[in-house]
């Protein structure tokens, strides 16, 4: 191979790379926003022991969330130290779920 066509090889394959590389952070944006929110509540939980109040539009859009019509990512408080963050995205099933219980993201309808 010529030095020429090493150089355009090697600048071929840097700008595919760096295209997968932006498709695959923009697929995840959304995941990476909630990760966000979810350690902001849990510094919540931890200074103030309990999970922030949904109805305190301050404290929700300071913890990360965005909407006017509900949370994005989507909110759900199941008992006093107990949440679920949802990231619902088009109508159809599955919507990645994080499960403060389990401490896992799952996918789920």
């Amino acid at each position: 191979m010529t030095s020429r066509r090493r150089r355009v090889f090697l600048f071929v394959a840097a700008a595919v790379s760096v295209c997968l590389l932006l498709l695959w952070y923009l697929g995840n944006a959304d995941r990476f926003q909630a990760d966000r929110i979810i350690c902001a509540i849990e510094k919540y939980r931890h200074q103030y022991g309990k999970i922030p109040d949904p109805a305190d539009d301050a404290l929700m859009r300071s913890l990360g969330f965005e909407g006017d019509l509900g949370w994005y990512p989507d909110y759900e408080i199941l008992s006093p130290i107990h949440y679920k963050i949802r990231l619902i995205v088009g109508f159809d099933c599955p919507y990645a779920t994080f499960d403060s219980e389990r401490g896992t993201w799952e996918d789920e309808c």
